[in-house]
């Protein structure tokens, strides 16, 4: 015969999982499936500081084009706000969200035009509609990537091209930094 003791937190472990499962009821549920064309719809989840999130999918193809890649951005309420995607096979691959301190966000895709890579600021509430070009992301040269992105704590960030020449030189690398606030950087790392 069960203790008494047992007998009650039997009794209170089912209570609490009925109280859990009456809340989660309340709460409601969605689940966002991938859209048409997904590889890897949730491959990574960004949380932003306003509750919205942003989805990655490295994966997803485009008008038969293979892996170009998308990032959505959804509200709290699971609403899609925009779509950013990559434009030629395997831009996506390797992609990376990152979130900024002041809310906004970054989508760094380092396969980009064929290795050049690319970086693209996104509002936290508008996010980024299109597609990832020199006219809404800061992107490489064709002898020299953008490699690495490193967020400041002020919500601003900066990007690295260790390869990139210049006129004078090879290999002279460079450092662009990006101002997180106001639609970051666009067009092509050079000097100017």
């Amino acid at each position: 015969m069960p203790s008494q003791k047992k007998l009650i937190w039997e009794w209170l472990a089912q209570f609490c999982f009925c109280f859990s499962l009456s809340l989660y009821a309340q709460a409601g549920q969605q689940t966002i499936i991938g859209p048409p064309g997904s590889g890897e719809f949730g491959n990574s989840i960004t949380l932003l500081t306003n509750g919205y999130f942003v989805v990655g999918d490295p994966g997803f193809d485009l008008q038969g084009v293979q892996n170009v890649g998308a990032v959505y951005l959804y509200r709290a309420d699971g609403a899609l706000v925009s779509r950013l995607t990559g434009g030629e096979t395997n831009d996506g691959l390797r992609s990376q969200v990152l979130a900024l301190s002041n809310g906004n966000f970054i989508v760094h895709f380092p396969n980009w035009g064929n290795g050049r890579g690319a970086v693209t600021w996104g509002s936290a509430t508008q996010g980024v509609q299109g597609v990832v070009s020199a006219a809404n992301s800061m992107v490489g040269t064709p002898n020299a990537n953008l490699r690495f992105v490193s967020t400041l704590r002020n919500g601003n960030y900066v990007l690295s091209s260790p390869e990139w020449d210049s006129e004078t030189g090879t290999d002279l690398g460079a450092v662009t930094w990006c101002n997180g606030a106001s639609g970051g950087c666009s067009g092509v790392v050079t000097t100017t």
